[in-house]
């Protein structure tokens, strides 16, 4: 249905494997909570947020989102990863010259990530649904593009157990007009779309989540319009997968709702084929209340569970079955339209009747996004400016089985900012940049002899040189060892390197 585009695949080096710059920064962390109850904020100097976190492996945390710290024009990916008690190991930034963000992340059996989301660096102002793959460090390993001639988003990725690889997101390109919830299955080596699929009723549809189970079923939930009324409804849609012919179907769609606004944020499966889905419900006043819905294996209602009273006047982000009969969620609990905070609460899987809940945040503006339900406790992920009072920051909190934090204060770890990574669109027939670390030189070649702009920008940023010239060799002094990034403007092209320069 869609077309792909590789337009980054053969950019220049990004980072140069063997050559990690790190800046560990101690202060406070000798001094912080312990590993199984912690309150973190990860601030850089532009807005910060964590829309997806994920246990790796080694026990550590992958936090993804959106950076603009990393770049002094555009938002980029953001890759965070923290250890077991919320030190920081490394972050990256991966982006073009306009506009990425991550909005889910998987780590596979090797230890890599892949991550969906979206980007604006394909085109002249649309978006596409982007994939990016990296190594277990954050090395950049593959990308790839989705999308048609307006704008196209994704929103969540699940592996299938056939190791292939099933999306979520919306599409404005495709379907039956305005935006439609949009599904599609990629191969295992992430090179190919193999199946998609659009859901819409010529109003707006987005499927926002999924889940899968075993080989053989998938959800997914979102929100849209059914033919019969245009107020939008959670949607959820059931898909089968037969393996061994390689065919996927929606077999029902239904929408969930009344006469309010209602959306899905997030699905989970009870394993025998029925589902959890929750999110929002607001009337004509714009009362926003936690709504959570469980379907049987029909899409019929078991029950329903809607909050619109403070502390739980505010939107479902995140759900997650925390064992036994308990299924805990992350909402933002609103007292007024600007005040917001995070709010763990769980509830009874069997009738969804209340358990236990409570408010974590600054007062001031907290925006959570995905909630995780680890052995001991909890991670929540999200934005805050709350604390900071200034640009917005990825905050984690991180409790025990009860919700509590054994000690309230957040701390602030600034400049988390460890290592690197840019990744640029060039076109190799217009412009190649080559660097000799003997000579200190850049060589810029070019089919034009057209003047060239050429800036050069250390680690954080900060210009540290600057020259407009037809010259193919461009002379560079630095006056310190480590990470540059040069970037060359020709034609309109925008061309962007990282190297190593050594002062020896």
């Amino acid at each position: 249905m869609g077309r792909a585009k590789f337009l980054f695949s053969n950019a220049l080096v990004v980072v140069r494997q063997g050559l990690l710059l790190a800046v560990f920064l101690a202060q406070g962390w000798l001094f912080g909570q312990s590993d199984t109850a912690w309150a973190k904020i990860y601030s850089g100097d532009r807005d910060d947020f964590g829309y997806d976190v994920i246990e790796t492996q080694e026990g550590g945390f992958m936090i993804v989102g959106q950076t603009s710290s990393f770049d002094l024009d555009n938002a980029q990916i953001y890759m965070l990863k923290i250890d077991s008690a919320g030190i920081p190991e490394w972050s990256k930034s991966f982006g073009g010259p306009r506009h990425e963000e991550a909005r889910s992340v998987l780590q596979l059996s090797d230890g890599s990530y892949i991550m969906v989301g979206t980007t604006s660096s394909t085109s002249d102002g649309s978006y596409d649904l982007y994939l990016l793959k990296t190594s277990p460090t954050g090395v950049f390993e593959y990308e790839f593009f989705y999308g048609g001639s307006d704008w196209d988003f994704g929103y969540d990725i699940e592996e299938l157990g056939s190791g292939k690889f099933l999306l979520a997101g919306k599409t404005y390109s495709y379907g039956n007009g305005d935006a439609d919830g949009w599904l599609m299955v990629f191969d295992e080596n992430l090179q190919q779309v193999v199946w998609d699929t659009t859901i819409g009723t010529g109003n707006e549809e987005f499927f926002n989540s999924l889940t899968v189970t075993g080989d053989t079923l998938a959800f997914a939930a979102g929100g849209g319009s059914s033919p019969e009324k245009d107020d939008m409804d959670m949607m959820v849609a059931r898909i089968r997968i037969d393996i061994g012919s390689d065919k996927y179907q929606i077999t029902q769609v239904e929408y969930i709702g009344d006469s309010l606004i209602e959306y899905a944020n997030d699905v989970v499966h009870l394993g025998n084929g029925e589902v959890i889905i929750a999110g929002a419900s607001s009337d004509t006043n714009d009362l926003e209340g936690s709504l959570l819905v469980r379907l049987d294996t029909s899409f019929h209602q078991t029950w329903s569970t809607l909050f619109l009273a403070p502390p739980l006047s505010g939107i479902v982000h995140s759900i997650e079955l925390a064992g036994g009969d308990t299924l805990s969620f992350l909402s933002d609990t609103r007292f007024d339209n600007t005040n917001r905070d995070f709010y763990l609460g769980s509830v009874r899987v069997s009738d969804g009747s209340w358990l236990k809940g409570t408010t974590l945040g600054s007062g001031e503006f907290e925006q959570p996004s995905s909630l995780k339900h680890l052995k001991r406790g909890y991670i929540a992920v999200g934005s805050s400016n709350g604390f900071t009072q200034g640009p917005f920051s990825v905050i984690v909190y991180r409790t025990d089985e009860k919700f509590s934090i054994q000690n309230q204060d957040v701390q602030i770890i600034e400049d988390t900012i460890l290592i690197t990574t840019y990744h640029y669109e060039r076109n190799p027939n217009i412009l190649q940049i080559f660097y000799a670390s003997n000579a200190q030189q850049l060589a810029v070649k070019s089919t034009s002899k057209s003047v060239k702009e050429v800036w050069l920008y250390d680690l954080y940023g900060r210009i540290v040189g600057w020259e407009k010239t037809t010259h193919d060799f461009i002379s560079f002094q630095p006056s310190a060892t480590g990470i540059y990034i040069a970037v060359v403007k020709q034609n309109g092209e925008i061309n962007r390197i990282t190297f190593f320069a050594s002062c020896q």
